[in-house]
């Protein structure tokens, strides 16, 4: 690849935007629907939930296009979001707190490191594919 983007990078990008929209409306159609009855952090739970079952989806679907077991995938993916969601608040504690960035550029910061490490964790371990053996080889045999 020259450093120009593959089909896939291209998928992938389409997806998130996607996806972020999706959770975005998640959560503000959840707290329409269940808020106050039901406090931030379940609304956050449940709207985190939809939104991560949804990103699976895409991905698996539309990005990755893969054929392996959804439930090893669908937990896989849990674990990725769960490394990226401690990349993204450790990330925004040294820069706010410790290095006194202001609060609306520390995200900006952030976001681009959590993408790329979602996309190199999706490719390389949530949707990973089995290689399969290399076909025996064929040697020309002059008898």
């Amino acid at each position: 690849m020259s450093g120009s983007l593959n089909s896939r990078q291209v998928r992938y990008i389409i997806a998130s935007v996607f996806n972020t929209i999706f959770g975005y409306a998640a959560i503000v159609f959840l707290h329409a629907l269940l808020y106050p009855a039901y406090n931030m952090i379940v609304v956050g739970v449940l709207a985190n939930i939809l939104g991560i079952t949804v990103s699976f989806s895409t991905y698996r679907i539309f990005v990755f296009m893969s054929n392996g077991n959804w439930l090893i995938e669908y937990l896989r993916c849990y674990m990725v979001y769960g490394g990226v969601a401690l990349i993204s608040i450790v990330g925004l504690w040294l820069l706010v707190d410790v290095l006194g960035l202001s609060v609306w550029l520390a995200p900006l910061i952030i976001t681009p490191v959590c993408f790329i490490a979602s996309y190199v964790s999706h490719s390389k371990f949530t949707f990973r594919q089995k290689l399969l053996p290399d076909a025996p080889s064929q040697t020309n045999s002059d008898a």
